[in-house]
Parts: C-alpha cells; sequence; structure tokens
C-alpha cells in the first residue's frame, strides 16, 4: 500500500477517534464548553405563592462563590421585574415583592438567577403569584386636636372568604396596608369596623371616594377618616 492510499485510511480513523471522544462528553458539553452553571431548583413548577409573603429562591451553583442577580420574569420574556443584582453566591435568597409589583394573578412567573461577573443563568419552574388586595387608609384631622389609634378593616372575598386587616393610624396622613387572601378570590369587599375613639365632642366620618369592592391585584381600596369636631364647648360658670 502506497503513502498516498493510506492518507484517507488515517484520515477515518481520526474522525472515528474524534466522534467516540465527543459521544462520551456527550451532546450538551463538548471540550469548548465552560463548566459554569446555575440550576434553580425553587420555586418548583406550578407552585402557587403569595406576593404578600417572603419568597424563597434555592439554586446550585458552579462554581460556588462570587455574586449573582434575581429578578422575576414571564415565560419568554426575559425583562421582568428586577430584585436584586448583587447578593452572595450562596445558594438561596428570600426577598419581599414591593408595592410597586405590578402582580398580575392571571401570569405565569419564573425566577431568573445569574452570575453577576459570566452572566450565566439559571431559570425556575412556572408558577403563578396570589395577589394581595391592598387598602389605603387616609387619616384628614385638621382639628388640631389628637386622634391616632387603630383602624379595624374586615375583607370579604368571593366565593367565600372572611379575614380583618387592622392598619394604624398616626395623626394625619395615609397608610397602605396589603392583605392576604385565599387563591381563587374573585372580589372583594372592605368594611370599616371599627375606629379609634375620637376626641370628647369629634366624631369620624367615613367614605370610600372609589367604592368598596376590587379584584385582588388591582388598585388599592381607599378609605378616608375624616375627623369632625364640633366648637368647643365653655366652661361652665365657677361656684
Amino acid at each position: 500500500m502506497t503513502i498516498s492510499s493510506q492518507r484517507p485510511v488515517r484520515a477515518r480513523a481520526a474522525l472515528a477517534a474524534l466522534g467516540l471522544l465527543l459521544a462520551l462528553l456527550g451532546p450538551e458539553r463538548p471540550v469548548w464548553a465552560s463548566t459554569d452553571s446555575i440550576v434553580v431548583t425553587m420555586p418548583t413548577e406550578g407552585a402557587v405563592l403569595s406576593a404578600a409573603a417572603p419568597i424563597t429562591v434555592n439554586w446550585t451553583s458552579a462554581p460556588n462563590g462570587g455574586a449573582v442577580g434575581v429578578k422575576l420574569q414571564t415565560p419568554g420574556l426575559p425583562t421582568g421585574f428586577f430584585i436584586t443584582g448583587n447578593v452572595p453566591n450562596t445558594g438561596q435568597y428570600t426577598f419581599t415583592l414591593p408595592d410597586s409589583f405590578p402582580c398580575d394573578p392571571q401570569a405565569d412567573y419564573q425566577v431568573r438567577v445569574w452570575r453577576s461577573l459570566s452572566g450565566y443563568a439559571g431559570v425556575s419552574g412556572s408558577f403563578r403569584i396570589v395577589c394581595p388586595l391592598l387598602i389605603t387608609k387616609q387619616v384628614v384631622n385638621t382639628t388640631g386636636r389628637p386622634a391616632s389609634g387603630t383602624f379595624r378593616m374586615r375583607v370579604q372575598c368571593e366565593p367565600g372568604s372572611q379575614t380583618f386587616a387592622d392598619i394604624a393610624g398616626s395623626g394625619q396622613g395615609s397608610f397602605t396596608r396589603k392583605v392576604h387572601v385565599p387563591p381563587g378570590s374573585t372580589v372583594c369587599t372592605v368594611q370599616e369596623t371599627g375606629m379609634p375613639l375620637p376626641p370628647r365632642g369629634c366624631n369620624w366620618l367615613t367614605t370610600y371616594p372609589g367604592g368598596q369592592q376590587r379584584a385582588p391585584g388591582g388598585p388599592a381600596v381607599v378609605v378616608v377618616n375624616t375627623l369632625q369636631c364640633g366648637p368647643a364647648t365653655p366652661p361652665g360658670p365657677r361656684r
């Protein structure tokens, strides 16, 4: 056999050896791939989480160390809602969604965790978020007389649940409270059932400027309490 006739044989043998090596390495890890990786293990696929409660994210990372970023996104839309961009890569992080989070009870969400330096990322399974009902208490007191304490709200939601929420009002101002409601709640009605004892000669006027019913995840139910006082009673004659 001549040298020229041996070249095709050697070339075929080299290709076969390379194919065997790639098969051993596996189709998802060629020889030039990085070993950097992140796998998000929690939240799990199909989970139902509450926007009014802390959310815990678990992940595994190779290599460990460094820092990671965390955000919420909907499948196929990686822009999402930014949570943090620099937390220790310990494999766990717990956060609470702020009032500014645009919660959608019909949306599917995922948690995305990425390594701050390399950009490698992992994504959790899809889950739903039970949106809270927001109540905003506005206390109006222009009388100059002190009146503060706790306002109690009864929240009744369809198809059938009831809970109570207390909002502490200190003087005059606006106070917002997130109220956790059961999954599947469609519309909730807010009714004020208790308020601080007004000063002598005064009373509270309660109004609901936008109505008393809201769907969870929608705009806040606004409850306005205005302190009204009559003329001060002059002291009686001395005896």
